[in-house]
């Protein structure tokens, strides 16, 4: 498979299609100027955040990426058979709309090279409007943000920084060019701005035994006085010590700023939550860490943010790498000869640049069934928690509860309500918290829905369970 996606990422580079400047740049014209006209990008997709700052956010008009962002393949199925219904009347936008609708199936369903194959057929078969050097519009760009996604989530460092790269001299400079906003920002692709260039990136590696295991608790989070177990372990940053969070909610992982400053990690580009428009919002650096050590495991030139906390972070890039992946609250084995059974298909919602993304899982309660996000560095001591804009009306037994965590202490309000769940295919009966927080965000499964089941999951395989 690696050696297949290598030749698909070359061909995708080489081909006059769509990255024709990518490596070359034959008209030696400076890095910003516009090459490519630019068709179809009404004034009406420009958005001002509360920051003052003009955006514009890669979108359809069909649905695709909200379902893409919800996780959601029967939707995106729905919109495919409405696509095949209504098509266009230029072919080559129904061929990329059809692929990006495709290719969102196929990475809900966590099948990344399958969505890599599709956005490659449809660029061959939509030229000339898939070429960003003959038309950049909203069909192209959609497909080439997806693209540098998948490129992320894959682990494939350096083909996702020049395919960034790639980006900004085909796409941004027309654009900005064509609306006349010198500070134009383009949200799916600058919540990473790197300062080093493709060179500068590079690859991930990861060396180990076949079969490896950590244990979980070194540190606990402490609730009313009970201890909860936290997928916390202790891991090996450049011959460091550090405790560490499993988290399978963050696709990057992270190190503290306290470590940063001692190892003078090389710094490769910042990160900010864009779509965060609080005027508070902070850019953090990115750091390539040389040696990372998990149980026997090293990972080399791990992609992770600096963060102003105590411990490490490891996310689904890095877990994403890894083979056969079980978890309990215990601890965690990984590796292909480790013992694993799981074979049914994941389900993965993300944003179009691969920077959010989890597993999401089915679970049941009340006669209701939702798709749970996956959050294991989720602490809190109810398997589920539910997300409400607000708790005057919600049933339920109410509780003010401070969280002593790795972090400090936290204080929440919460609505707590005794319910049998069904998660997956484990049944406990149990504890909901709701809490005050975003309502369209899907349910979240934390680290306390593992006590007494496992986690099974591997992104090589395309599957997920919890048993």
């Amino acid at each position: 498979m690696c050696l297949s996606r290598l030749l698909l990422l070359t061909t995708i580079i080489a081909a006059p299609l769509l990255f024709p400047a990518y490596t070359a740049h034959a008209d030696h014209s400076p890095p910003g100027t516009a090459k490519g006209p630019v068709h179809f990008f009404e004034p009406d997709l420009l958005s001002i955040d509360r920051r003052g700052r003009t955006t514009l956010t890669a979108s359809d008009t069909r649905g695709i990426l909200s379902a893409l962002e919800a996780g959601d393949t029967g939707r995106l199925i729905a919109i495919r058979k409405s696509l095949e219904k209504a098509p266009g009347p230029e072919p080559a936008f129904n061929v990329m709309l059809l692929a990006l609708c495709d290719a969102a199936m196929g990475r809900t369903q966590g099948d990344l090279f399958r969505a890599d194959h599709i956005i490659q057929d449809a660029l061959r078969r939509a030229a000339p409007w898939s070429n960003p050097a003959q038309s950049v519009n909203p069909f192209n760009f959609m497909l080439a943000t997806f693209l540098t996604g998948d490129l992320l989530l894959e682990n494939r460092l350096p083909a996702w920084a020049g395919g960034k790269l790639f980006i900004d001299r085909a796409f941004r400079a027309p654009l900005i060019a064509y609306y006349d906003k010198p500070g134009l920002v383009l949200t799916d692709l600058d919540q990473v701005t790197l300062t080093v260039p493709e060179s500068g990136i590079l690859p991930i590696e990861v060396k180990g035994p076949r079969s490896d295991q950590v244990s979980f608790n070194p540190f606990q989070t402490l609730i009313d006085g009970v201890t909860t177990a936290t997928a916390g372990t202790m891991i090996d940053l450049d011959g460091s010590p550090v405790h560490a969070i499993i988290n399978t909610g963050s696709v990057l992982g992270a190190v503290p700023q306290a470590m940063q400053r001692s190892h003078h990690w090389p710094v490769v580009g910042t990160v900010s939550s864009l779509r965060d428009d609080t005027i508070q919002a902070e850019k953090a650096d990115l750091v390539q860490v040389p040696s990372l050590t998990l149980g026997h495991t090293v990972f080399r030139n791990q992609l992770m943010i600096v963060a102003k906390t105590s411990h490490a972070v490891i996310g689904l890039q890095s877990l994403g790498v890894l083979i056969h992946v079980v978890m309990t609250d215990h601890g965690m084995s990984f590796g292909p000869d480790a013992p694993f059974s799981c074979h049914r298909h994941a389900t993965l919602q993300s944003d179009v640049g691969g920077l959010d993304a989890a597993f999401l899982l089915p679970v049941s309660y009340d006669g209701q069934h939702r798709m749970a996000a996956l959050m294991t560095g989720d602490n809190s001591p109810e398997p589920l928690v539910i997300q409400r804009s607000t708790l005057t009306t919600q049933a339920g037994i109410k509780a003010t509860q401070k969280f002593e965590t790795a972090t400090g202490m936290i204080r929440e309000n919460a609505i707590l309500r005794s319910t049998a769940l069904r998660l997956d295919h484990h049944n406990v009966q149990a504890r909901i918290r709701y809490r005050v927080g975003d309502s369209t965000k899907p349910p979240v499964l934390t680290m306390s829905a593992l006590e007494g089941a496992k986690l099974s999951f591997d992104l090589h395989q395309g599957v997920a369970c919890l048993d």
